[in-house]
């Protein structure tokens, strides 16, 4: 073999080892490349209609005839509804509050009002509202209303442990401060697990 020709077959095989490489090179990025689409693919998707369901424990400050008294109970199961403007801001309708059971009666200090909630990030949001506070009691088949109705805030903040596109599943602290038209002060909290429709 002439030295020429042997020149030409080590180059041919230096260009074929370099498509080689080139080529797992290549395939070693698709994945990466692959994986960060499906990681934006799954990331939450705050636009739109919104919906929110929870239920947890609560701790209610109710007014009875005697003075108030502090019970632990369970928070009944909040709903909001609404919207988000922009993928940061929602603005819904929310009726939530906390219960607890008394002598064979529930006791309950209810919200119902406008609220907005605020994602900082994709895994932290916090939220407030104002409406009317309401306090009832359910004894057996009946509802007994209390006189204790007046203006109801709401503040909450919330951690989402596990979040995909449409959905967000999160624990919840809220705070319940009211005043009473007769100017009767509650205070209740609840601390729930949630979740949302994005």
């Amino acid at each position: 073999m002439t030295r020429s020709a042997d020149h030409t077959n080590r180059l041919a095989a230096l260009g074929v080892a370099c498509s080689v490489l080139a080529s797992g090179s290549i395939a070693a990025a698709q994945p990466a490349v692959t994986g960060q689409a499906a990681t934006e693919a799954n990331r939450p998707d705050r636009s739109g209609l919104t919906l929110e369901l929870g239920l947890g424990a609560a701790i209610s400050n109710f007014p009875f005839v005697q003075g108030s008294e502090t019970h632990v109970g369970l928070a009944p199961l909040s709903l909001s509804l609404g919207g988000f403007v922009n993928p940061h801001l929602a603005v819904m309708v929310r009726a939530s509050g906390t219960s607890f059971f008394k002598d064979g009666t529930d006791y309950n200090a209810a919200f119902y009002g406008v609220a907005a909630q605020y994602w900082i990030n994709d895994d932290v949001f916090v939220g407030g509202g104002a409406g009317l506070a309401v306090n009832f009691a359910v004894f057996g088949d009946h509802i007994v209303p209390s006189e204790s109705k007046g203006l109801g805030l709401t503040a909450r903040a919330g951690y989402a442990f596990y979040s995909v596109r449409d959905h967000a599943f999160a624990t919840t602290l809220e705070l319940f401060p009211s005043i009473s038209s007769g100017g009767v002060v509650q205070l209740g909290a609840a601390a729930n697990l949630q979740w949302q429709w994005l």
